[in-house]
């Protein structure tokens, strides 16, 4: 049996308009809105969905010593916040302080609460060099993954030709980076998984090569942090030092550090461990060897990160991937063995 109140977003709000303005808001974001009195908020507390509250009820609240709890909202109709209401939504746990003049973030809040917690898994791969192959790897890991877990892939290099070209799913209707690009604030997860092209248990953001622009940061963040909700396993094509690396980099479980053993890959590794270490902890390289002197334990030492597993340069996967048959045949190439490993280990 719910508890009373259990599936309410409880409003209290000393000024009738102001609630009511609160209750409607809740309506727009598809959510019940409730008004009751602080009698009622105190006996519910606890089971309430959410609850939000204006700066005089979160005053009472903190008096009567209700514990922390989260989705809670205190709205203010002033544009200055008092430092004693700062105190208060510290004190109960409190998502944010929003001015309730600010509707648009008011019922950006109360939409988030129909959102599922993000659950999701963020593996970001990169390349130390031109062609290293951190877009293959990032295809393989997805393919992967998705035949056990709802996967997504984004592309990472906003103004390429795609990713989608890779998987031979480029044309499959749904959005690309230019339909998304204004993303900002809440973008429900449901709302992008249906939004993109979708292979199987995979869905699919990747650029189009008409795009002239950077996709804005409020974009990128929108768009992982909804894939984050809406999925198991998120794998990021990141690109090295840019604008898709500073950002996506944060959300990231485990950054993947693609490496041929050349000299100036090793070189340009080691600057982008220190990059990316400053925002994710889980740094691991692929090492590929070639036919040079430089050994893969050389590279380690260089880099100063472990090497996760070795990828063996293959030419025939060079050539079916150039022909557009990577999606037919990737299953038969070493890569499928690597993606497997980094997700075992992963699992582990």
């Amino acid at each position: 049996m719910q508890p009373a109140g259990g599936g309410d977003v409880l409003v209290v709000a000393d000024d009738p308009r102001d609630a009511a303005s609160l209750v409607r808001l809740a309506t727009v974001a598809d959510c019940v809105g409730r008004r009751c009195g602080f009698a009622e908020l105190q006996a519910d507390w606890r089971s309430a969905r959410a609850v939000v509250v204006d700066e005089l009820s979160a005053r009472r609240c903190v008096a009567a010593r209700l514990p922390r709890r989260d989705r809670v909202l205190i709205v203010t109709t002033t544009s200055t916040v008092s430092a004693s209401t700062w105190r208060d939504a510290l004190a109960l746990g409190a998502d944010q302080v929003l001015v309730l003049s600010d509707e648009a973030k008011v019922a950006e809040w109360l939409a988030g609460l129909a959102e599922p917690a993000a659950a999701g898994r963020l593996l970001c791969c990169v390349s130390a060099g031109g062609g290293a192959g951190a877009s293959t790897l990032s295809a393989a890991l997805a393919l992967t993954a998705a035949g056990d877990h709802d996967t997504l892939l984004l592309d990472g290099d906003v103004q390429g030709g795609g990713i989608d070209y890779l998987l031979g799913i480029e044309g499959v209707d749904g959005a690309r980076w230019p339909q998304l690009r204004d993303a900002s604030g809440l973008l429900p997860a449901t709302v992008l998984a249906d939004a993109l092209p979708k292979a199987g248990r995979l869905r699919v953001l990747a650029a189009r090569g008409s795009a002239t622009s950077m996709v804005p940061r409020p974009a990128l963040t929108a768009v992982v942090e909804a894939g984050l909700r809406g999925h198991d396993v998120v794998v990021a094509d990141i690109d090295r030092g840019g604008h898709t690396a500073q950002v996506w980099a944060s959300y990231a479980e485990v950054t993947i550090l693609v490496v041929p053993c050349e000299v100036r890959a090793t070189v340009n590794a080691t600057g982008l461990v220190r990059e990316v270490a400053g925002r994710c902890a889980d740094v691991r390289l692929v090492v590929r060897p070639g036919p040079g002197d430089l050994r893969p334990k050389d590279v380690e030492a260089a880099v100063g990160v472990p090497v996760a597993v070795l990828w063996p340069w293959e030419r025939r996967l060079a050539a079916v991937t150039e022909t557009g048959g990577f999606h037919r045949g990737w299953r038969r190439s070493g890569v499928a063995g690597v993606a497997r490993s980094l997700l075992e280990n992963l699992a582990r």
